[in-house]
């Protein structure tokens, strides 16, 4: 099977969704800055822009309902919501966002 790049586009986004998702639980308020994310998910391999950050974190809380962002000054601040964490649980999946892998 081979991937074409909308594909392959596809799968980075929903990966870094959850990506996002469990860098927000692993928070004691649940709660970062697009630039904390942008170091996360370098971390990770992924460099990208505040815009792309951004985004995702609109996704996040206007499609998939697993976050409420804030904009302070010039930062968007997302904190994790109850589906965010029922996501990152394996309680109930959100479409658009990859699954966690299963516990060992």
């Amino acid at each position: 099977m081979t991937l074409n790049i909308d594909d392959y586009d596809d799968y980075v986004d929903q990966d870094i969704r959850l990506i996002i998702l469990r860098a927000l639980a692993a928070e004691d308020n649940g709660a970062m800055h697009e630039g904390r994310l942008e170091i996360e998910l370098k971390r990770f391999g992924y460099s990208k822009t505040r815009e792309y950050i951004r985004n995702q974190l609109t996704f996040l809380e206007k499609t998939a309902g697993a976050v409420r962002n804030i904009v302070s000054g010039t930062v968007m601040v997302a904190t994790i919501r109850k589906a965010g964490r029922a996501h990152l649980d394996r309680a109930q999946f959100l479409e658009g966002v990859k699954r966690p892998a299963d516990p060992d």
